[in-house]
């Protein structure tokens, strides 16, 4: 077998004029990789030298890079006339063969990839690293590796473009990039910063809503347009979509540079807030809606005016118990709107619950006091300290907080605050996705919800609309002295039991061996047998390995819904921040732990789960704090029906 290297060759992927990509495996690692060649002899001699050793200088800079969204690079190496770049195979498509030209893509669509392709070029530029050659054919999607039914995308080539492209240009005597997602003065051939890559990620994604580039015809005719003439405006090509959305396209497609957005980050909040802004509702269980309902006190116009069947589509599974639940479908939720926009409780002498919130940025600050102030008392800190003392003197119901601040972070300030006020609901808003930071939300904070930036308004106003509803009825539970709980008692005692799902027995032995004499420790090695062991024994806490069972996360999500009481101590090794968002927002997972697994870690939150299992059973009405409602594409997913039907009917039972 032919090697590069270490490298076994399996079959080449794709090939162009001065190399080639091999798909190869790793016999010392035990992977496959995707070799990209750079071949001395495809180009002109005295361009070579200066050719090879821009390839070598981008792939270290490349190198760098550590981020879910990006394809990582492994090793670079030479081996003759050829340079190679090994790096990580991403299985999957290109978003170019995903898209066919004069279909537009459906917003909900858009915005998931949107999200992920924003976060991965903020990262990158934050690095330092352009990409210089974004367009869809270097974006694959690929199954997401711990959520079943979600994709994953991932960028191609970081800073590798302007060699690869060449091919591509040489007519021109242009360098690098590809005609149509090329800015104009890339078009000219003069430096570019990251304000070229703003104007191709805007070219992507005018093309997913529109079915077409801004610009299109001939090589020489695209360039002509590209330089010489303003990118059409969306609505010219598709109607419905707001107005934001129009504007901030226009704004990355600007023909002068320094009209664009000045960074990526920018780009990203404009847009998907206008995008965010037209999409529909999500399809809700409704049974985990009319748990809440069941409180008329924390949704006083929420109810159920119909439930007429609706027939199962191809894109939606067969309904849940109960039925799903749209702002237009089957099951109308009156007033659900009015409920949003007032108070969540009505004080007899007037007062309105108080929100914190606390962000370094004046025109965030600005922006939520215009959103809220006609709805709560609106308090705001730009720095931790006097947020603290804010707490301490006006004891709000709710707390909403930055993370990356100076000074103080937005974890410590949560904990801090916490011990201040432990009645308050804590919630993180960001537009920084620090992994680091958002488990310490959870373990340290405790935060209700993570909330990124830009938010939609819909979103945040619910949000912040069930937290006030939260913390007004289990204000006086959490302030009153902590119940005298019995401690742990008899093997079998109901209720009690702990359940370790992990495909191996790891977890298991630690475990029984530290609470196997107080407790029920149960082992399942699958969601199945997870469900299993569920449906014969009342479960306190669940500690689930989410890098060796598939769906754990979704198992996490409907579990919650169903069973508020059961606490969640999540197992993982990966980097995926979104994962741990959608963790804590759909499951309130109660604790994170990351590898290497630290025993001393895994017993106190295991001990500290029993402990918030035991305070919901002595006072249900902090259940309200546990429930959570699970979004549509967690319950469409293969696993969401699967695990639906397993779990759906404890719903008014079991659960607190």
């Amino acid at each position: 077998m032919k090697t590069i290297s270490r490298y076994e060759i399996v079959e080449e992927l794709g090939r162009g004029a001065m190399g080639k990509v091999l798909l190869a495996w790793d016999p010392v690692i035990e992977r496959h990789v995707a070799l990209k060649l750079f071949d001395r002899t495809q180009v002109p001699a005295a361009e070579a030298d200066e050719a090879a050793l821009r390839f070598k200088r981008e792939a270290i800079a490349a190198g760098r890079l550590t981020h879910p969204n990006i394809v990582a690079v492994y090793e670079y190496g030479e081996q003759g006339e050829t340079s190679y770049i090994a790096m990580e195979y991403a299985r999957g498509e290109t978003l170019r063969k995903r898209m066919t030209h004069g279909t537009p893509w459906a917003a909900e669509a858009v915005l998931p990839v949107a999200r992920q392709l924003f976060a991965a070029m903020i990262y990158a530029h934050e690095q330092g690293i352009a990409h210089r050659d974004l367009k869809p054919g270097n974006i694959v999607l690929s199954a997401h590796p711990s959520e079943p039914g979600r994709e994953q995308a991932k960028i191609l080539d970081f800073g590798i473009a302007r060699v690869r492209a060449a091919q591509d240009l040489t007519e021109a005597g242009i360098s690098l990039g590809t005609p149509g997602y090329m800015p104009p003065e890339q078009c000219h051939g003069a430096p570019t910063d990251e304000r070229a890559d703003v104007y191709a990620l805007g070219v992507m994604l005018f093309e997913l809503l529109a079915g077409r580039r801004p610009f299109e015809g001939t090589v020489a005719e695209i360039f002509s347009q590209t330089l010489n003439a303003d990118a059409p405006r969306l609505s010219q090509l598709r109607s419905g979509l707001p107005d934001a959305l129009d504007d901030a396209l226009a704004r990355a497609l600007a023909r002068a540079a320094g009209d664009r957005f000045p960074t990526m980050r920018a780009f990203r909040d404009a847009f998907t807030l206008a995008l965010s802004e037209s999409i529909t509702p999500a399809l809700l269980p409704v049974p985990a809606l009319l748990a809440r309902a069941a409180t008329p006190r924390a949704f006083p116009a929420l109810r159920v005016v119909s439930s007429t069947p609706q027939p199962v589509t191809p894109a939606m599974p067969a309904a849940p118990a109960g039925g799903w639940a749209t702002a237009t479908g089957t099951l109308k939720l009156q007033a659900i709107a009015q409920t949003l926009g007032t108070p969540a409780t009505a004080d007899p002498a007037g007062a309105r619950p108080k929100v914190l919130f606390l962000d370094d940025e004046e025109r965030i600050l600005g922006a939520l006091q215009t959103l809220f102030r006609s709805t709560y008392e609106v308090l705001t800190a730009t720095d931790g300290e006097a947020a603290l003392e804010l707490v301490r003197r006006h004891r709000p119901s709710v707390i909403v907080s930055d993370q990356r601040m100076p000074g103080m972070p937005g974890v410590e300030f949560l904990r801090r605050a916490r011990e201040i006020a432990p009645a308050a609901v804590r919630i993180l808003l960001t537009g920084y996705s620090d992994l680091a930071a958002i488990v310490g939300s959870v373990n340290d904070g405790e935060v209700y919800r993570f909330i990124s930036k830009p938010w939609s308004n819909q979103d945040i106003r619910q949000t912040l609309a069930e937290a006030v509803a939260i913390a007004e009825s289990s204000s006086a539970a959490l302030s009153a002295p902590a119940p005298v709980l019995a401690p742990a008692t008899p093997v079998h005692r109901a209720g009690e039991g702990l359940l370790v799902v992990q495909k191996g027995r790891e977890l298991f032995d630690l475990l029984n061996d530290g609470f196997g004499r107080t407790l029920p420790v149960c082992h399942a090695q699958s969601v199945d047998d997870a469900l299993s062991t569920l449906e014969d024994q009342e479960i306190a806490a669940l500690v689930c390995d989410l890098d060796s069972v598939e769906g754990a996360g979704v198992m996490f999500k409907l579990l919650k819904a169903a069973h508020p009481s059961i606490q969640g101590i999540a197992l993982t090794g990966a980097s995926d921040s979104d994962m741990v968002i959608g963790l804590i927002n759909e499951a309130q997972v109660h604790r994170f732990v990351g590898r290497p697994l630290r025993l001393t870690v895994l017993d106190r939150h295991v001990k500290s789960a029993l402990d918030r299992y035991r305070a919901v059973r002595a006072q249900p009405v902090l259940a309200e704090r546990q429930r959570v409602i699970v979004g549509s594409e967690t319950a469409q997913s293969p696993w969401g029906q699967a695990i639906w039907k397993r779990v759906g009917h404890f719903l008014g039972g079991r659960a607190a």
